[in-house]
């Protein structure tokens, strides 16, 4: 396995190169489940963690793996346990996929949909404020860092701009300090990531912890798990509000579905900011994470896609063998649209027509930026999904999220 030494951008996570020897070697986590499944504990959720924290998910012990796809599997028979916690069942494939786990499954995507419920706003500032605390605790550890302080400094920009990001979350948006030295910088964002993680519910707590199951065991890997944990409840929230403004168009609400497209634009276009986190990573480092997730693309992003065949009717994906197949019921908001215009005076839809266009602009802009980041950090090599890459990457950016409307000229 490649590896780094030293901690932090670059180098390795510091739980890795100081996990205990039963840690590393999974010997805790394969007694503690084995005295759960004799019923004398609970299940070992942290010893887990930790392990495949401390050697990476593809480098797990090959006991525990069999042990946690053994647990499943007694999980979802017909003798399942009505004391056994909903979570559990839902998060252990992610710990025995090495071989045939797929994007979502890496980003622990239903635990996280099924622990924030109607209030991801808050997951999404919980799973800011973590990867803050994280890089300010490397920071703290190597002051002097200048990528480090670079990164910590992107991601607590990234948490005063969470009004917009997450806007229905609790309000974590003090303003960024002056610049202070490394030590003092790093304490003011430890103390910033702790005030936010305070005010969140302890179950979100607990599911950004279990949905942290790098496959190696690189600091950047975090932030990199993190930052796209972090887009996909985003795009959960923006398919949200494009099912809203649908149905307000269907009722004739022009105002309402104004009100939609607005906050989905503005979500969309703060994303400057997670991109700008997600910038800092270096490229050797990305190379050994590409090499453990082959096959883990974010084409398969269930939400992503669900905002595009929500926004309007698209032919046939060029990858369609490689994604989930998703059923929607129901017109577009682009036939709401045009439908709804034949039944309203044009003035009652000019509002609207204009956050169309913002949206569809936004929704663009943030995939010329993926494009822009991709080519910088991997050039023009084959995506991990298979597809052609940055080259596939140029061209989804060009595509508008409303062809129809733009060809109209309210894109």
């Amino acid at each position: 396995m490649n590896d780094f030494a030293e901690t932090g951008v670059g180098g390795s996570r510091d739980s890795a190169i100081h996990a205990a020897r039963d840690d590393v070697s999974g010997d805790r986590a394969l007694r503690d489940l084995n005295r759960w499944r004799d019923g004398r504990g609970v299940f070992p959720y942290d010893a887990v963690v930790t392990h495949y924290q401390a050697v990476g998910r593809t480098h797990a012990d090959a006991r525990l793996v069999r042990a946690l796809r053994d647990a499943h599997a007694w999980l979802s028979g017909p003798a399942d346990p009505g004391d056994a916690p909903w979570s559990l069942a839902t998060w252990l494939p992610s710990t025995f996929d090495q071989d045939d786990g797929d994007y979502d499954s890496y980003l622990g995507t239903e635990l996280l949909e099924g622990v924030a419920g109607v209030r991801i706003d808050t997951l999404i500032v919980t799973l800011i404020a973590e990867l803050l605390a994280t890089e300010a605790a490397a920071l703290s550890r190597a002051p002097e860092h200048r990528a480090q302080r670079a990164r910590t400094q992107a991601c607590l920009h990234a948490l005063t701009k969470s009004a917009l990001l997450a806007p229905d979350a609790p309000d974590a948006t003090e303003g960024e300090p002056g610049q202070d030295g490394g030590a003092e910088f790093a304490a003011y964002c430890r103390e910033r990531a702790g005030g936010a993680l305070a005010a969140v519910p302890t179950a979100h707590l607990r599911a950004v912890n279990l949905a942290m199951l790098p496959t190696t065991r690189l600091h950047d890997e975090h932030m990199f798990i993190r930052s796209i944990q972090i887009f996909e409840m985003l795009y959960r929230q923006v398919v949200g509000h494009l099912t809203r403004a649908t149905r307000a168009l269907e009722l004739d609400d022009a105002g309402l579905a104004k009100a939609e497209l607005a906050e989905a634009a503005g979500r969309l276009e703060a994303t400057a900011a997670l991109y700008r986190v997600v910038t800092t990573m270096p490229k050797k480092s990305f190379a050994v994470i590409r090499e453990y997730t082959s096959g883990r693309s974010a084409i398969q992003s269930k939400a992503y896609r669900e905002v595009e065949l929500l926004s309007a009717t698209r032919t046939p994906h060029p990858y369609a063998e490689k994604l989930p197949e998703i059923g929607l019921a129901g017109p577009t908001l682009q036939d709401a649209f045009v439908a709804a215009a034949d039944r309203l005076p044009s003035d009652r839809l000019t509002d609207v027509a204009v956050q169309l266009a913002r949206l569809d602009g936004a929704w663009r802009g943030m995939k010329r930026t993926h494009w822009g980041i991709t080519l910088k950090i991997i050039g023009v090599v084959p995506g991990t999904g298979g597809t052609a890459g940055a080259d596939y990457l140029k061209t989804t950016a060009e595509m508008p999220l409303f062809p129809a409307l733009t060809t109209l000229g309210t894109g």
